[in-house]
């Protein structure tokens, strides 16, 4: 099917007023929370989170971002789940929230962007198990931006312009346009309940398809060791580890 929502928002607007989207639309197989009570996006940038607040569901969100001023305000009055990666019992605790809304249709669909991290989007990286422990169908958003004729890529990843610089140079440029791709939900078979990470394997190879590019077994660990190489002045490939699967 083609790309079912196409919204146009002004960067400075999203980046300083925190949540607003234009000429938002609903798309024509987007699930409801009883179909699908939980969704999953890939995660490129911050302006994420105010492509998700379209949808009307409440993300999961590292606990830093209730301090940020008016988008930790808005976060909280949509229910938000915040996770503090410090704290050792905060991702058990997520997790039963997660599921507990699963179960509960009074609930919003629960976001997650199962990636752990943001990235540059030439990959999609190994999904986390957590949006797919509770065994419920989950429908996956390809989110793309077409920023390309500005020349501002707005990837909020290591070894590029931190939020700050990112902010500006996006408030410098007419608008940026995303693409939100809802695709078809997916009902977890007997063995992706049993083994979680099934589930997410599947899920990621369907945004990756969809998206048009590869995936990877890297995830949000490999990323940390990138981050380290880059603070001690090492080429970020330094901190990279690479998977591959062997058969037979």
């Amino acid at each position: 099917a083609s790309a079912p929502q196409i919204t146009t928002c002004s960067p400075a607007t999203s980046t300083v007023g925190g949540a607003v989207l234009s000429s938002v639309s609903s798309s024509p197989i987007r699930a409801s929370a009883a179909e699908a009570p939980i969704v999953v996006a890939n995660h490129m940038t911050f302006l994420d989170i105010m492509v998700i607040w379209s949808t009307r569901a409440a993300a999961v969100s590292k606990a830093d971002n209730k301090d940020i001023p008016v988008m930790g305000a808005l976060a909280k009055s949509f229910q938000f789940i915040f996770v503090d990666r410090k704290d050792k019992d905060s991702r058990s605790k997520t997790m039963d929230e997660i599921a507990k809304r699963a179960g509960d249709p009074r609930w919003p669909q629960t976001a997650i962007f199962p990636e752990g991290t943001t990235t540059n989007a030439t990959a999609i990286i190994a999904f986390k198990k957590g949006p797919f422990v509770p065994g419920k169908p989950v429908q996956p958003i390809a989110i793309k931006y077409h920023w390309e004729r500005w020349g501002v890529d707005p990837s909020f990843v290591v070894g590029k312009p931190g939020m700050v610089l990112l902010g500006l140079r996006l408030m410098c440029i007419p608008w940026l346009t995303v693409t939100m791709t809802y695709l078809p939900v997916l009902e977890p078979s007997h063995e992706e309940k049993a083994d979680p990470s099934l589930f997410a394997r599947r899920a990621q190879e369907a945004m990756a398809e969809s998206l048009g590019v590869p995936t990877t077994m890297h995830s949000f660990d490999d990323v940390q060791l990138a981050i380290a190489a880059y603070k001690q002045n090492l080429p970020v490939s330094a901190g990279s580890v690479e998977f591959k699967a062997n058969s037979g």
